[in-house]
């Protein structure tokens, strides 16, 4: 097993977090597998590939509006804005990136609309964070901890100790405040 490429973490991460520092059988490989794990989680529930920044390009069908929302964010440049509806992409149908402006992850022309049609606007970007957030790092850290400290009873909602005391699970398998915390990271009308 090793970590995917666009890991939001390490295993040292995590083992620094829960202040492991000798070496347990196969516990790498769980760490791993559950790091790798949580990161789609995380991706799919965000709606993006990944949270790391990358150069994208991508075809979205024009609206007739102003406005184009792109699947990956943050944006942070945009190197080809295009118009096509014959799908040529000549550089007579590139916007200038004075024809546009970036608002809250979304493309907004200035003067002009996108003409409607399939497929027709191209775009390529760079998205992404150039450093993961430290609060997106700590929220997949703390659901990997959940997940290795949980493996044994994942469908256990309720435990009652010799003492009489008891605990109760939530039903929802996301920490509560690794949800509040991905809703931060969600593109407009996703969750």
């Amino acid at each position: 097993m090793a970590l995917v490429a666009n890991a939001l973490v390490t295993v040292d991460e995590v083992k620094s977090y829960v202040n492991i520092t000798t070496s347990i059988d196969n516990l790498e490989d769980t760490l791993e597998d559950l790091i790798n794990r949580v990161t789609d989680w995380f991706h799919r529930t965000c709606g993006v590939e990944q949270f790391e920044a990358k150069n994208y390009t991508e075809y979205y069908n024009g609206t007739g509006t102003n406005e184009l929302m792109v699947d990956q964010r943050p944006i942070n440049s945009i190197s080809i804005l295009a118009d096509d509806i014959d799908w040529q992409w000549t550089s007579d149908t590139y916007f200038d990136s004075d024809d546009y402006a970036i608002l809250d992850d979304m493309i907004v022309l200035k003067d002009e609309i996108f003409t409607e049609g399939i497929r027709n606007i191209k775009i390529t970007y760079n998205a992404g964070y150039s450093t993961i957030p430290d609060i997106l790092k700590q929220a997949c850290i703390d659901e990997v901890v959940n997940l290795y400290n949980r493996r044994e009873d994942l469908d256990l909602l309720t435990k009652t100790y010799a003492d009489g005391g008891s605990i109760t699970r939530s039903t929802d398998p996301m920490l509560p405040r690794t949800r509040d915390i991905l809703k931060r990271f969600m593109g407009v009308g996703i969750y």
